[in-house]
Protein backbone atom coordinates (compact mmCIF):
# COMPACT_ATOMS: atom_id res chain seq x y z
CA UNK A 1 0.00 0.00 0.00
CA UNK A 2 1.05 3.81 -0.20
CA UNK A 3 1.15 4.87 2.96
CA UNK A 4 3.48 7.93 2.74
CA UNK A 5 3.90 10.76 0.28
CA UNK A 6 7.69 9.54 -1.09
CA UNK A 7 7.33 5.75 -0.94
CA UNK A 8 5.49 2.77 -1.31
CA UNK A 9 6.23 0.65 2.33
CA UNK A 10 5.44 -2.91 2.82
CA UNK A 11 6.77 -4.75 5.36
CA UNK A 12 5.39 -7.44 7.72
CA UNK A 13 7.78 -8.70 9.90
CA UNK A 14 11.45 -8.55 11.42
CA UNK A 15 14.73 -8.37 8.71
CA UNK A 16 16.34 -6.21 6.20
CA UNK A 17 14.35 -4.13 3.58
CA UNK A 18 14.81 -3.90 -0.03
CA UNK A 19 14.68 -0.75 -1.20
CA UNK A 20 13.80 0.22 -4.24
CA UNK A 21 15.02 3.07 -6.48
CA UNK A 22 13.75 3.70 -9.67
CA UNK A 23 15.34 5.06 -12.83
CA UNK A 24 15.23 8.47 -14.51
CA UNK A 25 11.80 9.44 -15.51
CA UNK A 26 10.34 6.69 -12.78
CA UNK A 27 8.38 6.49 -9.88
CA UNK A 28 7.73 3.99 -7.06
CA UNK A 29 5.26 2.38 -9.79
CA UNK A 30 7.88 1.64 -12.16
CA UNK A 31 8.54 -1.34 -9.85
CA UNK A 32 4.84 -2.42 -10.12
CA UNK A 33 5.43 -6.20 -11.82
CA UNK A 34 8.65 -6.47 -9.39
CA UNK A 35 6.95 -5.49 -6.50
CA UNK A 36 4.20 -8.49 -6.85
CA UNK A 37 7.17 -11.29 -7.62
CA UNK A 38 8.87 -9.96 -4.25
CA UNK A 39 5.74 -10.69 -2.24
CA UNK A 40 6.47 -11.63 1.39
CA UNK A 41 9.89 -9.58 1.69
CA UNK A 42 9.64 -6.60 3.26
CA UNK A 43 10.19 -3.69 0.78
CA UNK A 44 9.61 -0.15 0.00
CA UNK A 45 10.02 1.30 -3.22
CA UNK A 46 10.83 5.24 -3.41
CA UNK A 47 9.59 8.09 -5.64
CA UNK A 48 12.06 10.93 -5.30
CA UNK A 49 10.31 14.64 -5.51
CA UNK A 50 8.71 16.51 -8.06
CA UNK A 51 6.73 13.54 -8.96
CA UNK A 52 3.43 12.11 -8.36
CA UNK A 53 2.52 13.03 -4.23
CA UNK A 54 6.51 13.36 -3.81
CA UNK A 55 6.97 17.00 -2.22
CA UNK A 56 9.68 18.93 -3.61
CA UNK A 57 11.31 20.14 -6.76
CA UNK A 58 13.06 17.48 -8.70
CA UNK A 59 16.81 16.96 -7.43
CA UNK A 60 19.46 18.04 -10.01
CA UNK A 61 22.58 15.49 -8.66
CA UNK A 62 23.15 12.12 -7.37
CA UNK A 63 24.64 13.24 -4.95
CA UNK A 64 21.47 15.67 -3.68
CA UNK A 65 19.51 12.58 -4.29
CA UNK A 66 21.13 10.29 -1.63
CA UNK A 67 21.00 13.69 0.52
CA UNK A 68 17.07 13.57 0.50
CA UNK A 69 17.22 9.57 0.18
CA UNK A 70 19.27 9.20 4.03
CA UNK A 71 17.06 11.97 5.44
CA UNK A 72 13.80 10.23 4.32
CA UNK A 73 15.26 6.98 5.33
CA UNK A 74 16.48 8.15 9.08
CA UNK A 75 12.80 8.44 9.62
CA UNK A 76 11.99 5.03 9.03
CA UNK A 77 12.24 2.07 11.56
CA UNK A 78 14.73 -0.73 9.82
CA UNK A 79 16.00 -3.49 10.75
CA UNK A 80 19.07 -2.85 8.14
CA UNK A 81 18.53 -2.50 4.41
CA UNK A 82 19.32 -3.83 0.90
CA UNK A 83 19.04 -1.23 -1.38
CA UNK A 84 18.44 -1.99 -5.34
CA UNK A 85 18.10 0.28 -8.06
CA UNK A 86 17.79 0.40 -11.66
CA UNK A 87 19.68 2.37 -14.00
CA UNK A 88 19.56 5.98 -12.39
CA UNK A 89 18.62 4.52 -9.20
CA UNK A 90 21.70 2.01 -9.41
CA UNK A 91 23.14 5.36 -9.29
CA UNK A 92 21.97 6.13 -6.19
CA UNK A 93 22.56 2.91 -4.98
CA UNK A 94 26.38 3.01 -5.96
CA UNK A 95 26.38 6.95 -4.07
CA UNK A 96 24.44 5.11 -1.15
CA UNK A 97 27.43 2.24 -0.84
CA UNK A 98 30.19 4.61 -0.69
CA UNK A 99 28.70 7.08 1.76
CA UNK A 100 26.84 4.66 4.34
CA UNK A 101 28.07 1.42 4.41
CA UNK A 102 27.23 0.94 7.88
CA UNK A 103 23.35 1.14 7.09
CA UNK A 104 23.40 -1.76 4.40
CA UNK A 105 23.32 -5.33 4.40
CA UNK A 106 23.67 -4.99 0.44
CA UNK A 107 23.46 -3.86 -2.78
CA UNK A 108 21.85 -4.91 -5.92
CA UNK A 109 22.81 -2.69 -9.24
CA UNK A 110 20.25 -3.55 -11.78
CA UNK A 111 21.12 -2.13 -15.50
CA UNK A 112 23.47 0.35 -14.67
CA UNK A 113 27.35 1.33 -14.17
CA UNK A 114 30.31 3.25 -12.35
CA UNK A 115 29.58 5.68 -14.69
CA UNK A 116 26.21 6.34 -17.31
CA UNK A 117 26.71 8.33 -20.32
CA UNK A 118 23.39 9.55 -22.07
CA UNK A 119 22.41 8.84 -25.57
CA UNK A 120 22.43 12.43 -27.24
CA UNK A 121 19.49 11.30 -29.28
CA UNK A 122 18.12 10.50 -25.36
CA UNK A 123 18.73 13.70 -24.11
CA UNK A 124 17.43 15.68 -26.93
CA UNK A 125 14.08 14.12 -26.84
CA UNK A 126 13.67 14.58 -22.83
CA UNK A 127 15.10 18.55 -23.51
CA UNK A 128 12.49 19.12 -26.19
CA UNK A 129 9.40 17.36 -24.00
CA UNK A 130 10.56 19.53 -20.86
CA UNK A 131 10.28 22.70 -23.30
CA UNK A 132 6.85 21.91 -24.60
CA UNK A 133 5.73 19.84 -21.28
CA UNK A 134 4.74 16.78 -23.37
CA UNK A 135 6.18 13.68 -22.38
CA UNK A 136 8.04 11.20 -24.89
CA UNK A 137 8.16 8.05 -25.68
CA UNK A 138 10.51 5.54 -24.12
CA UNK A 139 13.16 5.94 -26.15
CA UNK A 140 13.63 3.53 -29.01
CA UNK A 141 15.91 0.78 -28.69
CA UNK A 142 14.77 0.17 -24.83
CA UNK A 143 11.67 -2.42 -25.10
CA UNK A 144 12.32 -5.95 -26.10
CA UNK A 145 11.10 -6.80 -29.60
CA UNK A 146 9.17 -9.90 -27.56
CA UNK A 147 7.65 -7.40 -25.15
CA UNK A 148 3.89 -7.79 -24.71
CA UNK A 149 1.87 -4.49 -26.41
CA UNK A 150 0.24 -4.18 -23.10
CA UNK A 151 3.24 -4.04 -20.86
CA UNK A 152 4.36 -1.40 -22.75
CA UNK A 153 0.96 0.58 -22.90
CA UNK A 154 0.63 0.55 -18.95
CA UNK A 155 4.51 1.64 -18.41
CA UNK A 156 4.21 4.42 -21.19
CA UNK A 157 0.67 5.61 -19.14
CA UNK A 158 3.07 5.41 -15.80
CA UNK A 159 5.97 7.54 -17.53
CA UNK A 160 3.14 10.41 -18.59
CA UNK A 161 2.39 11.21 -14.93
CA UNK A 162 5.78 12.07 -14.49
CA UNK A 163 6.59 16.08 -15.40
CA UNK A 164 9.15 16.28 -18.17
CA UNK A 165 10.68 19.15 -16.23
CA UNK A 166 11.48 16.29 -13.52
CA UNK A 167 12.31 13.52 -15.90
CA UNK A 168 15.03 15.84 -17.31
CA UNK A 169 16.58 16.77 -14.12
CA UNK A 170 17.13 12.77 -13.67
CA UNK A 171 18.91 12.04 -17.08
CA UNK A 172 20.93 15.41 -16.47
CA UNK A 173 21.99 13.63 -13.24
CA UNK A 174 22.95 10.19 -14.34
CA UNK A 175 24.32 11.88 -16.30
CA UNK A 176 26.83 13.73 -14.82
CA UNK A 177 27.31 10.85 -12.93
CA UNK A 178 31.22 9.15 -12.20
CA UNK A 179 31.89 6.95 -9.27
CA UNK A 180 34.31 4.53 -11.94
CA UNK A 181 37.46 5.21 -9.93
CA UNK A 182 35.89 4.51 -6.38
CA UNK A 183 33.80 1.08 -6.66
CA UNK A 184 36.62 -0.93 -4.96
CA UNK A 185 35.49 1.37 -1.78
CA UNK A 186 32.25 -0.50 -1.38
CA UNK A 187 32.05 -3.43 0.87
CA UNK A 188 28.88 -4.39 1.34
CA UNK A 189 27.95 -7.68 -0.49
CA UNK A 190 26.51 -7.07 -3.89
CA UNK A 191 24.45 -8.55 -7.02
CA UNK A 192 24.86 -6.91 -10.32
CA UNK A 193 22.01 -7.87 -12.59
CA UNK A 194 22.04 -7.09 -16.51
CA UNK A 195 20.34 -8.01 -19.60
CA UNK A 196 22.51 -8.63 -22.66
CA UNK A 197 20.54 -7.47 -25.21
CA UNK A 198 20.69 -4.11 -22.94
CA UNK A 199 21.78 -1.34 -25.51
CA UNK A 200 21.59 1.69 -22.56
CA UNK A 201 23.99 -0.23 -20.03
CA UNK A 202 25.66 -2.49 -21.93
CA UNK A 203 27.21 -5.74 -20.60
CA UNK A 204 30.36 -4.32 -20.31
CA UNK A 205 29.05 -1.84 -17.81
CA UNK A 206 27.72 -4.76 -15.28
CA UNK A 207 30.58 -6.53 -15.81
CA UNK A 208 33.19 -3.49 -14.66
CA UNK A 209 30.95 -3.42 -11.70
CA UNK A 210 31.31 -6.74 -11.03
CA UNK A 211 35.24 -6.91 -11.16
CA UNK A 212 35.77 -3.99 -9.05
CA UNK A 213 33.39 -4.06 -6.36
CA UNK A 214 34.78 -6.70 -4.14
CA UNK A 215 32.36 -8.13 -2.54
CA UNK A 216 30.34 -9.20 -6.01
CA UNK A 217 28.13 -11.43 -8.24
CA UNK A 218 27.04 -11.16 -11.34
CA UNK A 219 23.64 -12.29 -13.20
CA UNK A 220 23.42 -11.47 -16.62
CA UNK A 221 19.95 -12.26 -18.26
CA UNK A 222 19.92 -14.38 -21.81
CA UNK A 223 17.57 -11.79 -24.53
CA UNK A 224 17.10 -9.47 -21.71
CA UNK A 225 17.31 -5.43 -22.46
CA UNK A 226 17.47 -2.60 -20.35
CA UNK A 227 14.06 -2.35 -19.38
CA UNK A 228 14.31 -6.17 -18.00
CA UNK A 229 12.62 -5.49 -14.12
CA UNK A 230 9.78 -4.63 -16.25
CA UNK A 231 9.78 -6.83 -18.89
CA UNK A 232 11.32 -10.03 -16.89
CA UNK A 233 10.20 -9.42 -13.32
CA UNK A 234 10.11 -12.89 -12.93
CA UNK A 235 13.89 -13.39 -13.57
CA UNK A 236 14.42 -10.52 -11.74
CA UNK A 237 13.19 -11.49 -8.39
CA UNK A 238 14.71 -15.04 -8.58
CA UNK A 239 18.12 -13.49 -8.69
CA UNK A 240 17.06 -10.96 -6.19
CA UNK A 241 15.86 -13.49 -4.07
CA UNK A 242 18.66 -15.72 -4.08
CA UNK A 243 20.98 -12.63 -2.95
CA UNK A 244 19.22 -11.91 -0.21
CA UNK A 245 18.75 -15.68 1.28
CA UNK A 246 22.81 -16.06 0.96
CA UNK A 247 22.82 -12.48 3.01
Amino acid sequence: MINRLWCRDEREGPGPTLILLHGAGGSAHSFNGLWHKLKGLNRLAVTLPGRLQSPGDALTSVSDAVDWLLDQLSKLDMDGMVVAGHSYGGALAIELGLRSPSALRGLVLMGTGGRIRVHPMIMAMVEQAAQTGVTPPTPPGLWQPSTSPQLIQASERGAQQIPASSALADWQAAHAFDRMEDLGAIRVPTLVISGNADNLTPPKYARYLAEHIPSSRLVELEDAGHLFPIERAGDAAEAIRSFLASL
